[in-house]
């Protein structure tokens, strides 16, 4: 056997058993993160949405996390969202929508108020699955997802407990109907010792006193607001995503059709990008969370800015954070262009876009 290739085979089957054996730490406050099923699936929304008039705070103790700082790489804070909402795009059908977009921030203290330099991005809403609709057919529902954002190691080790708030900064998110909701989860029994509260008298920002920043206490339900760690050694292992195939789409469209597939385990999800050089690149597609790993592409995914060649790759993140990309894949779209005003050609030939 080749020499390379046995280095190669034995490195990738290092990696998965590092990947098999180790586990990010999920500090959730108390219920299983499994069960953050309310809410922000369908149903009733308890009222639990993301606004810029709300703030969502939530308490850690520190005995809660029994760990050494030296034992992890990275540390993150995820929350649990879904119904995004959407509304009618300008001149066209009541089933082409565009989602209510905006930020949403988190925040990481060892008070209930936070600095600006203790607040964090933690996702835009157009990422979030929407809510259904009644009347339309629409695509871009899916289950409520997690997202995570990346904070200091030293705001997780610290001598005090936790402080964490959820908001966003987009002012005409302010109430369920135009909003993300937060999932929820019971509690086992009604809480005693309140590690909950709702702010509902912000603006655009969390609250900067402490004497003053806890509100409503919520008992019944826990949000889906969590502390992830990553241990060391997770951060080495090597995503390999390869492109298994690629096929036709419908007919008569120039609809491309890609099979994406992972020899790596625990991955999360996985997203399709573009670059116009192969050098800067920019998502284009939502995120697939689930196999197969399906995506298409078709003449309206690609930016007007693109015109000949142009490069398509695919990216992957797993449980740990890690990334990793296929190889690219270089295609050529030929743009439909419009007759001069005072052309000669009294009977212009039709052209249309293409992708090859």
């Amino acid at each position: 056997m080749n020499f390379l290739l046995l280095n190669t085979l034995i490195f990738f089957a290092i990696t998965q058993l590092v990947a098999e054996e180790m586990y990010p730490v999920y500090i959730t406050g108390g219920v299983p993160i499994s069960e953050y099923t309310l809410f922000a699936n369908s149903g009733w929304d308890g009222n639990w949405y993301v606004g810029s008039n709300t703030c969502w705070i939530k308490k850690f103790y520190r005995q809660d996390i029994p760990f050494n700082k030296e034992d992890f790489v990275k540390s993150y804070i995820g929350v649990k969202l879904g119904r995004a909402k959407t509304q009618p795009r300008h001149n066209a059908p009541p089933w082409e929508k565009e989602v209510i977009d905006g930020n949403i921030y988190i925040g990481i203290s060892s008070t209930p108020a936070w600095k600006s330099s203790q607040r964090y991005f933690l996702c835009s809403i157009k990422d979030i699955p929407t809510e259904g609709d009644w009347e339309n057919a629409i695509t871009t529902t899916a289950e409520a997802r997690w997202f995570y954002t990346e904070v200091p190691l030293e705001s997780i080790f610290t001598d005090s407990d936790l402080w964490v708030c959820l908001y966003s900064n987009t002012p005409y998110l302010n109430s369920a109907s135009s909003s993300p909701i937060v999932a929820g989860g019971w509690r086992e029994r009604a809480q005693q010792d309140i590690t909950v509260w709702l702010n509902n008298e912000i603006n655009c920002a969390p609250p900067i006193n402490p004497e003053n920043s806890l509100k409503t206490p919520i008992r019944a339900f826990d949000p889906a607001i969590v502390i992830k760690l990553i241990p060391a050694g997770s951060d080495k292992i090597k995503i390999e995503l390869k492109i298994a195939s690629i096929t036709e789409g419908r007919k008569n469209t120039d609809e491309k059709v890609f099979y994406i597939t992972s020899l790596t385990p625990n991955i999360e999800r996985v997203w399709m990008e573009i670059s116009k050089d192969a050098t800067s690149w920019k998502r284009i597609s939502k995120f697939v969370y689930t196999q197969p790993y399906v995506f298409s592409l078709d003449i309206p995914q690609v930016p007007q800015d693109i015109q000949g060649d142009f490069y398509i790759r695919f990216a992957a993140n797993d449980i740990f954070e890690n990334t990793g990309y296929t190889s690219t894949v270089q295609l050529n779209i030929t743009r439909t262009t419009s007759p001069q005003p005072n052309s000669s050609q009294t009977s212009p030939k039709k052209k249309r876009s293409t992708i090859k």
